[in-house]
Formats: C-alpha cells, structure tokens, sequence
C-alpha cells in the first residue's frame, strides 16, 4: 500500500487523424494539470507509448479514440490496446458532422460493453456539458481503481481484512475520499501513536482527527455526521428521520394514516 505522494500521474491518452489535435486541445485545458495528456500519431507509436507506460506502472484513466470517417473502427482500435490499459475508460469521441450517423452503431457499442461513452466533440468554448461527463468518467475510475488524492480520511491497515473492506466501502458509499497507509509509514506511526500499543487494525483517522481502532459503521457514522446525543434539547431541526431500516411491526409514522380494514 502506498500513500498519496507516491503515486504516479494517470495517463489520458488520445487516438486519432484528422481530429485528434483538436481533442488534445481541448483536453489540455481543462486535465493537463492532474493528468499527462498523450497523443502518438501512429499505431507503432501508440504501441510503444502504452508498453513503457505500462512498464513504468503508469495507469491510463481515460483513453479517447476518433470516430474514423472510414476504415478501422474506434472499438476495434481500442480494443486493441486494452491488454496495455486494463482499467482505461473507454471514449469515442465524434466530430460534429459525423455524430447523426454514427449514433447507432455507438449505442450498440455500448450495449455491448465495447465502449464507455460517446461524446460530440466540443464545437466551441466551455462546453460544460462535455465536460461534466469526462470529469464523471475519471471519477468513475478513480473510484474502480481506489485512488483518492484528498487525504482527509485515513486507514492503517497492513494488509486486506473483511474490517478494511467494509470501512472503505462505507466511506466510497459516503462518497468521503479514502486512503489507505501502512503501520510502519509515516502517517501510520504518527496514528497509531494516538492510540497506544494496543491498537488493533485497522484503525481510521476521521477528517476532524478523531482516531478509533476497528470502529464499527455505527462508529464511522457518528465519527463523520455526529450522534443523536449531540443535538441539544434546545436545538432546531428544520427535518428529522425516526427510524433508519425497516420499521417494527405496527408501527406506523405519524405522517401516514393507519390502514382501515377493507368490507365487503
């Protein structure tokens, strides 16, 4: 398990002709700070790029092919590389005169997983539609591949545990970022030291800095949101939620009438 500082920058790599400058370009301005923008221009090239990418453990988030005019398909093209990008999301990206007629093929792509999305090419400036669904995209990714950049809540484990399992997946049902750091690290002694020697793993750093050692769902919960004991009795509510699961028999909320027996 690494931390954060150790990982290497996500690779978005761009295929294409006649278009593929245009979608570096647009790439470029809004990912280039967070993500390497690569563009070779032949397959040859493309070939030794994802190689020493891959050598060099280098992940691919997104990889983004044209929509040909003619001749080799997008998805074929893509799934050509996919041995050297495992986890990549996979984009077709269109030019605007070619996107009526390319629809259909790319739905069925899609039905049958050969791709991730289509997106028109942007045909101006902050095109935030088009954006909102790549910045979607790599989100999706990060989370499949669990990478979180924020530090905000940490986790000492040494290694996998059903009790790592269910913390992290709490939290990425929470959407709170997560990462994950050896007991021998930097953060892990300095947690760790919090607790004493008799700490068990793994134990979670929450992001106000309160620590706990195996801490159940019920802990994560109040660790991150607070208990019901720590609403005052003067407190003003504008909504509150009695009960969290399935109700007890009879039992029926104040908002809904009672069930009347049915006659003949």
């Amino acid at each position: 398990m690494t931390s954060p500082g150790a990982r290497p920058t996500p690779v978005i790599l761009v295929l294409g002709a006649e278009y593929r400058q245009a979608m570096v370009d647009v790439l470029t301005q809004r990912y280039s700070v967070d993500y390497e923008i690569v563009a070779p221009t032949t397959m040859d090239e493309a070939i030794a790029v994802l190689t020493d990418l891959k050598s060099g453990s280098r992940p691919v988030a997104l990889a983004a092919c044209e929509y040909f005019a003619g001749g080799e398909k997008a998805t074929h093209l893509l799934a050509k590389f996919q041995k050297f990008m495992p986890t990549a999301r996979r984009l077709v990206y269109v030019p605007s005169e070619r996107f009526r007629g390319s629809v259909p093929r790319l739905r069925e792509s899609l039905a049958e997983g050969r791709l991730d999305l289509y997106l028109m090419l942007p045909q101006g400036p902050r095109d935030e539609e088009f954006h909102v669904a790549i910045s979607e995209t790599l989100s999706d990714w990060a989370q499949s591949v669990s990478i979180s950049e924020i530090d905000g809540t940490r986790i000492i484990a040494d290694e996998p545990s059903p009790d790592l399992t269910r913390i992290r997946d709490f939290l990425d049902r929470m959407g709170l970022p997560n990462t994950v750091h050896r007991s021998d690290s930097p953060a892990g002694i300095e947690i760790l030291a919090a607790l004493g020697p008799d700490a068990e793993l793994p134990v979670l750093q929450g992001p106000y800095g309160e620590v706990a050692s195996r801490p159940t769902n019920a802990d994560l919960g109040a660790a991150l949101y607070g208990r019901p004991t720590d609403i005052g009795p003067d407190a003003i509510c504008d909504l509150v939620i009695v009960g969290a699961g399935p109700g007890r028999p009879g039992w029926v909320p104040r908002s809904m009438p009672r069930p009347r027996a049915s006659t003949p």
